[in-house]
């Protein structure tokens, strides 16, 4: 079963953000994430997903395993329910997912936001009342109405979201700029379970936006801002326990060292940012590196990566206690010090620690945990970065050029 929070961005929300504006930056903002309370998804359920949509098959253990987190999940959000806590505090030390406030028609919405998706949808006042306890919803206002209707799905199976396009002026962190959105008239009952989020944000390419008759044929909130950015930038600043976006400005305090450029370039169908890397190296930050050209999808709204079987098997090697079977993932003993992970970007070494690379428990003792790198399988040609990756790292998507987007790599502060 999916909820929401699962299928879109594939990954669990957690987190709720605040807008902090930047003094004498013009039309710029940074979103900083809060925590918010919620029953989190398991990664097992986002590994699902994201094999589903890379058209891999699920082997039935990984797929039975998943369910049962989910089952555990729902149960969770229903005990809330019934003694009117549903935002009783539930700790996630994992960073796997953080909301965004975004107002649309005087209402504020609590929205996941990802660069790995492209559309804007919310629940709307058409969906019966009973699903929609706990949420936010836009009052459909006929006026504002658009030709049009969307149909949306993350699980790579079905469609689990539909409805009609609005026009409305949509701020975010100050900046407003009018809209096209989708209003959801009809959403699965595991999306509207979760009362921690109200639809998507989506930040990623305009050409992969699924709102519409036309792929790509409607621009996205970014987009549609862009003329009013001091710079036409936005970047990704994760950090342990914060999510971080910064709009319309490069932060230079967030910055140590040069920044590195690469084209972005898209993928068929795969609604994310997109770039090749030149190696890889498991081990310390001198670790010797492997030359292999690498196409490296980003996406901040999971904590895990994915990359080639035998970099997995190579990092998963120098762990102690690591066990993988019927292809349901690889898992570590939670208390592991696993080996750090770099990737040659633009001729330049890139570090994630190790420390970074340990997912959530698989287990109710918490003493197995899945790792954070793990291979999608059926011999599919596929990287996928997630949070992990991020954390540390300062990514620039730059739209001077909007045909032709480029992407910036820098360290933070204390990053080595």
């Amino acid at each position: 079963m999916l909820t929401l929070a699962k299928a879109i961005a594939i990954l669990a929300y957690t987190g709720a953000v605040a807008a902090t504006p930047v003094p004498d930056a013009g039309a710029s903002f940074t979103l900083e994430s809060r925590e918010v309370h919620g029953a989190p998804m398991h990664q097992l359920e986002h590994i699902v997903d994201i094999k589903r949509r890379a058209g891999v098959e699920v082997h039935p253990k990984l797929a039975e395993a998943a369910n049962q987190f989910a089952a555990k999940r729902h149960a969770t959000l229903a005990a809330r329910q019934a003694t009117g806590t549903l935002y009783g505090k539930s700790p996630d030390p994992w960073d796997t997912s953080f909301i965004y406030p975004v107002q649309i028609a005087g209402k504020t919405f609590r929205l996941f936001g990802t660069t790995a998706a492209s559309d804007l949808w919310v629940y709307s006042s058409a969906i019966p009342k009973n699903q929609t306890v706990g949420h936010t919803v836009y009052d459909l206002n006929p006026a504002h109405m658009k030709p049009g209707n969307f149909s949306i799905g993350y699980d790579g199976v079905n469609s689990q979201a539909f409805g009609n396009l609005y026009v409305e002026p949509i701020t975010v962190g100050g900046i407003t700029a009018k809209t096209t959105f989708g209003a959801a008239t009809q959403a699965v009952e595991d999306f509207t379970n979760d009362k921690t989020v109200d639809g998507r944000f989506g930040l990623g390419p305009m050409e992969y936006n699924f709102l519409g008759e036309t792929i790509g044929s409607i621009k996205t909130w970014f987009r549609e801002a862009l003329p009013q950015l001091a710079k036409p930038v936005f970047a990704v600043a994760h950090t342990k326990g914060h999510g971080v976006f910064d709009f319309g400005f490069i932060n230079q305090k967030k910055i140590s060292g040069p920044i590195t450029w690469v084209d972005n370039f898209l993928e068929d169908y795969w609604e994310a940012y997109c770039f090749y890397a030149q190696g890889w190296a498991v081990g310390d930050q001198n670790a010797k590196t492997s030359a292999r050209k690498m196409k490296i999808h980003l996406n901040s709204g999971t904590d895990v990566s994915f990359t080639d079987p035998d970099v997995v098997k190579a990092w998963y090697s120098r762990i102690p206690g690591a066990v993988t079977q019927d292809d349901q993932g690889y898992t570590i003993p939670c208390n592991s010090k696993p080996p750090g992970w770099t990737v040659v970007i633009g001729g330049r070494k890139f570090y994630t620690p190790g420390c970074q690379l340990i997912s959530q428990p698989v287990d109710d003792d918490g003493k197995v945990c899945l790792g954070g790198l793990q291979n999608i399988g059926g011999g599919v040609d596929f990287h996928l970065f997630g949070t992990n990756f991020f954390k540390g790292k300062y990514v620039i998507h730059d739209f001077t050029n909007p045909n032709k987007v480029k992407l910036g790599f820098a360290l933070q502060p204390g990053s080595k």
